[in-house]
């Protein structure tokens, strides 16, 4: 009888074991709802998609660390997109903030912050766009984003609006995303990106080779702003075959110097674009923001003084 009631306990003992063992693993385990809730939950590597920057200014400077100071390391263009990577720091002497950024080709370095729009995208109006202060229509100012023009969208949650960023921040605001033509087409941002570029060679030789390449490349065929790239083409002004004691001034507007030096304040007077000057010498050579040529002393009616060379016929061949 004894070990009857000993053999009872035993399995009771073992049953209520095994109940709790149960328990426990159905505890651990999700469940099938648990399971359905998981999988549509977006991973964390989604949620925290790392956001993309916009440059706003050409020729913006990269750097090994934050500061003007620290070494060089390339150029970012206006309109290139970077990867911010989620690293900022103020330098309090320079009133700046530098932003650690990573550029398509893996180079990783400090950007001034101010010369980028960050966590935005790139586009272009393929039509005039009205630029508002606000996101009311009451709000409207006097800059248009044109036909070609490039500018940042920054993210944002508004259905009707998106607020934006142009080229040196010069222009800015909300515009209507209902109303307004905008592409975000990667053909389409290129052939604008690249049309900007070319406009700004002040040499019009160096604007139509510009112009040219962005015509005759087959990738850019269907692109909607070849209309524009083809009407920049035949605007672009021919430069006269010139004896070699003269030049022809490619710029709009030329400050003639007393030396050859932009540090002083020593301009004498200006020249235009398509003013020819005889050339009295040729200086020594330079490098003016990043753009290396020779100085030449001139002479325009009776007046002398020195030119830089990038600006002018003479432009030294990259």
């Amino acid at each position: 009888m004894k070990n009857s009631l000993i053999s009872l306990l035993l399995i009771l003992l073992a049953l209520l074991w095994a109940g709790c063992g149960d328990d426990e693993s159905q505890s651990d385990a999700p469940s099938s709802d648990q399971e359905m809730a998981a999988a549509d939950e977006p991973s964390s590597a989604m949620r925290s998609a790392t956001p993309l920057a916009v440059s706003l200014w050409n020729k913006a400077g990269l750097r090994e660390e934050a500061g003007r100071s620290a070494k060089y390391i390339t150029t970012v263009n206006f309109g290139e997109l970077v990867t911010s990577m989620g690293e900022e720091e103020e330098i309090e002497s320079e009133d700046r903030t530098y932003i650690k950024v990573r550029l398509a080709d893996g180079q990783e370095g400090w950007v001034n912050k101010y010369l980028l729009a960050v966590d935005a995208m790139r586009a272009v109006a393929v039509e005039d766009i009205q630029v508002y202060r606000r996101p009311d229509l009451t709000t409207m100012t006097d800059d248009v984003f044109e036909e070609g023009e490039i500018f940042a969208v920054l993210t944002g949650d508004r259905d009707d609006w998106v607020e934006v960023v142009g080229k040196e921040r010069k222009k800015k605001g909300w515009i209507q995303t209902g109303t307004s033509k905008y592409e975000t087409d990667e053909i389409d941002v290129t052939v604008a990106i690249l049309l900007d570029r070319a406009m700004d060679e002040s040499n019009p030789t160096a604007r139509e080779e510009a112009l040219s390449r962005i015509a005759d490349n087959p990738s850019f065929s269907m692109s909607s702003l070849m209309p524009k790239v083809k009407e920049a083409l035949s605007d672009v002004p021919t430069i006269p075959d010139l004896p070699a004691n003269q030049l022809y001034i490619t710029a709009d507007k030329l400050n003639v110097r007393s030396e050859p030096d932009t540090e002083a304040d020593n301009v004498v007077f200006q020249v235009s674009q398509g003013d020819i000057l005889t050339i009295r010498r040729r200086g020594d050579l330079a490098t003016i923001r990043g753009m290396e040529d020779y100085w030449y002393e001139i002479e325009k009616d009776g007046q002398v003084g020195y030119v830089f060379g990038y600006f002018t016929s003479k432009k030294l061949e990259e």
